[in-house]
C-alpha cells in the first residue's frame, strides 16, 4: 500500500489552525492580481482621484479615470457607483501602456 502524499484530510483543530495559518501568510505574502475598492465621493475631487504616490501617466475618459503608475494601474468610475480598480500585476500595466500608446 503506497502512501500518497497529494492529498490530506484533517479533522483535528491543530491541524486545520496550521492549514489555515499557512493559507493566510500566503495570501499575505502574495501580490494579488486586481484589487477592488469603493471610491467615496472625497476620493474624487474634480474628476480627478487623489494620487497616492507619482503617477506616470493619466487617462480621462466619461466617467472613468486611469492612473498608471510605476508598478500598477487604477482604474477610477467616477460616476455613481464609484469604484477602483488596481491591477498591479506587471503584465497588465504592460497592457494598458500598449493599448493607449504609451
Amino acid at each position: 500500500h503506497a502512501y500518497d502524499d497529494s492529498y490530506r484530510y484533517y479533522t483535528d483543530a491543530n491541524n486545520l489552525q496550521a492549514c489555515k495559518d499557512s493559507f493566510d501568510s500566503l495570501l499575505q505574502a502574495s501580490t494579488p492580481f486586481i484589487r477592488v475598492a469603493d471610491t467615496p465621493a472625497s476620493d474624487v475631487n474634480n474628476g480627478d482621484a487623489v494620487p497616492e504616490e507619482a503617477i506616470d501617466a493619466t487617462l480621462s475618459l466619461e466617467h472613468v479615470l486611469i492612473h498608471i503608475y510605476q508598478n500598477k494601474v487604477t482604474v477610477i468610475r467616477t460616476a455613481e457607483p464609484r469604484i477602483a480598480l488596481t491591477f498591479s500585476h506587471p503584465a497588465m500595466r504592460d497592457a494598458f501602456f500598449a493599448f493607449f500608446g504609451e
